[in-house]
């Protein structure tokens, strides 16, 4: 529960941040933005892509898959000494 509220509580402040950079955006261009849905359709756009960047398990998602093609095992390295005996090329 204590990682849920972590989560929150970052998904808030980005929510926040990012309607105070709107704001004063909005201030120095001279935007107005009337409708509730102007005013908070970015801002939740972004908390919600960082929610979804907090809970995605990149780390484990890259090792998985490096892991998949870098496997080796005795049966996959192949050695070549003196007593190998090959089949002619021809």
């Amino acid at each position: 529960m204590e990682l849920l509220y972590k989560q929150l509580i970052i998904i808030i402040i980005i929510f926040c941040i990012y309607l105070w950079i709107q704001c004063m955006d909005d201030k120095k261009y001279n935007i107005k933005r009337l409708s509730y849905f102007e005013k908070y359709k970015n801002p939740i756009l972004i908390s919600a892509l960082g929610g979804l960047l907090l809970n995605l398990d990149i780390n484990n998602y890259f090792n998985n898959y490096f892991n998949k093609y870098n496997k080796s095992s005795k049966s996959d390295i192949y050695s070549l000494n003196v007593n190998t005996i090959y089949p002619p090329p021809f």
